[in-house]
């Protein structure tokens, strides 16, 4: 009971607040520039290769654009590729409050320190070199905060795979306190979870990142059909203003 009570009142909250990045046809008028970034690594150097992730990269990147985001594109992208593209996305979303940003990872993930890290294609195995080749999601989080623009959405499809002396945990332990009211995410697992080569979460994502709606139902439905394609492997977890994790039940 408690869920569902919490479930419609943040689809009640974002009714509100169109979700202008995934639908183009409910941008209000706005002086404001849609910036999006886009990576995905696929030939990383000391771990197994990917096929996916660089292919649903450039797919997404596409769709981008016929919605007039401006969009950078990283495939098989080092860490301080990552690090200085990052820093670059911050600095046109501060050029104006009415600018909306737009951020997608596929990939390698890792927790460390229950702090998520994205994995450049250069980063090392080693348990004692695990930061080496890495960037923090928070430092994603962190400029879209400071921007104080009007609309953003993170996007990540992959794992966070904890040390064997790690519990796997939900990022509200590491980022609750910058996720702010102009940032939407939605990760394509749940803590514990694989995330599959190839994975079904970008079908959903492509298929409604055009279609109007809030941005509490758009995350529902791609969770919803997510959860379906995968047969109950990957189960999105998704946040929103409430700072609060939401994820489909088994």
């Amino acid at each position: 009971m408690k869920k569902t009570v919490f479930l419609f009142t943040v689809s009640v909250v974002f009714m509100m607040i169109p979700l202008n990045v995934f639908g183009a046809a409910l941008a209000v008028v706005t002086q404001g520039k849609k910036y999006a970034l886009v990576i995905g690594n696929n030939n990383y150097v000391r771990f197994p290769q990917l096929s996916g992730a660089g292919q649903d990269a450039a797919a997404l990147a596409e769709g981008l654009k016929k919605i007039d985001f401006e969009v950078t594109l990283l495939t098989d992208a080092t860490a301080a590729q990552m690090d200085g593209a990052i820093d670059a996305f911050a600095a046109q979303l501060r050029g104006s409050p009415d600018n909306q940003g737009f951020f997608w990872f596929s990939g390698i993930g890792v927790q460390l320190d229950h702090t998520m890290y994205l994995r450049g294609i250069d980063t090392d195995i080693s348990v004692d070199r695990q930061r080496t080749g890495v960037v923090s999601l928070g430092k994603v989080f962190e400029a879209m905060s400071a921007a104080k623009n009007t609309m953003n959405v993170v996007i990540v499809d992959t794992q966070f795979n904890a040390p064997d002396n790690e519990t796997p945990v939900s990022l509200e332990q590491g980022l609750l306190e910058i996720l702010t009211a102009n940032i939407g995410y939605i990760r394509s697992t749940s803590p514990g979870e694989s995330s599959a080569d190839n994975s079904p979460f970008i079908g959903p994502v492509m298929k409604y990142l055009s279609v109007p709606a809030a941005m509490a139902l758009t995350f529902q439905a791609i969770t919803r059909e997510t959860v379906a394609a995968s047969g109950n492997k990957q189960r999105p977890l998704y946040y929103t203003t409430q700072n609060t994790p939401n994820r489909m039940s088994r």
